[in-house]
């Protein structure tokens, strides 16, 4: 079966709180909650890729193409998360040095 895709612009956490009646908090924690378990997934079943090779990954399925955003998409992780990809991309600049 095919399925028929549209792309669409991506709301503002702001306007899905309010759609939904609840929180901003309450979405941005889902939404951090949800990336970070996709991360920690592909993490185990990928052992191979960078942390960023897989916020990579995970920002191209999502569709993140503007600058705007690819840095909005990456606030959203939790912190452990955005630590291991600085950390991962700190070490492929000094090893490319």
């Amino acid at each position: 079966m095919n399925i028929p895709y549209k792309r669409t612009e991506p709301k503002k956490l702001d306007d899905v709180a309010s759609d939904m009646n609840v929180t901003k908090q309450y979405i941005s924690q889902i939404v951090k909650s949800g990336l970070g378990n996709l991360y920690f997934g592909m993490k185990r079943k990928c052992p191979d890729l960078t942390p960023f090779e897989i916020v990579e990954s995970l920002r191209a399925f999502f569709g993140c193409d503007c600058s705007e955003d690819v840095e909005r998409f990456f606030n959203q992780f939790p912190n452990k998360v955005k630590n291991e990809v600085k950390e991962s991309l700190i070490k492929l600049n000094k090893r490319s040095k």
